[in-house]
């Protein structure tokens, strides 16, 4: 059995108990200030967090861009986090399009890169058209395996050698972790890190890895609030 290291904090807690919040601010993790920019949103297990805010957020604020969500996790029963919550904002429209990957519920194991890789064609159209596109989640395994499937993608769709799409990709921004060119720096900043989020911001921005999360007990970070702090 695995508690979550807020939620069961905060259960342990007396009703009327007063708790340490502490936000970790970040100035690149946060939704376009355009609001008529679509977003892509891919948080497999846990990472999924930040984008329930992200969706309220532009909900609330009437943004007119679309959002497309991509979630995964083990198992559809168990572990489909805050599925209601999705299939509500689905039904109101303000999720536009959600995909989903449930790696341990068939035969081959499906994960969040696979999804990406059969919807490249509208992947790669949203992006050309000025999407920005967000992972958070595992720093180690997934985000390496996201940016792979985003390579192939730009160099499938858009009639690029691997490394012409590496480039378009790159063209869009950089990693940014200590020294930008450095892969090596890049994982050694998140090794230590919880959660990991970064974006692509696909106009002008910057791939970078950021929103970093750090669980502990007594440092709590409110996932539904960090749109609205970080502005």
């Amino acid at each position: 059995r695995h508690w979550g290291a807020a939620s069961a904090f905060l259960a342990a807690s007396a009703e009327d108990a007063r708790v340490p919040v502490f936000v970790e601010a970040n100035e690149r993790f946060h939704l376009p200030a355009d609001d008529a920019r679509d977003v892509i949103m891919i948080g497999p297990g846990t990472g999924v967090a930040p984008f329930r805010g992200f969706v309220q957020e532009r909900r609330e604020s009437g943004a007119r861009g679309r959002n497309w969500l991509f979630f995964g996790n083990r198992h559809f029963s168990d572990d489909f986090l805050y599925q209601v919550e999705w299939q509500e904002a689905l039904k109101q429209g303000a999720l536009h399009r959600l995909d989903l990957a449930f790696s341990r519920d068939g035969a081959d194991k499906v994960y969040v890169q696979h999804r990406l890789r059969e919807r490249g064609k509208e992947l790669y159209a949203w992006l050309s058209e000025g999407a920005h596109l967000y992972v958070c989640g595992d720093a180690t395994h997934m985000a390496r395996d996201v940016h792979a499937a985003l390579v192939d993608i730009a160099a499938e769709h858009g009639g690029l050698s691997r490394e012409d799409a590496g480039a378009w990709l790159a063209d869009k921004g950089k990693y940014d972790a200590g020294d930008p060119s450095s892969r090596e720096a890049l994982a050694g900043a998140v090794r230590q890190t919880l959660a990991v989020g970064w974006v692509l911001a696909s106009e002008g921005g910057e791939v970078v890895h950021g929103a970093r999360i750090k669980a502990a007990v007594g440092v709590i970070i409110i996932a539904d609030q960090i749109p609205k702090l970080l502005g």
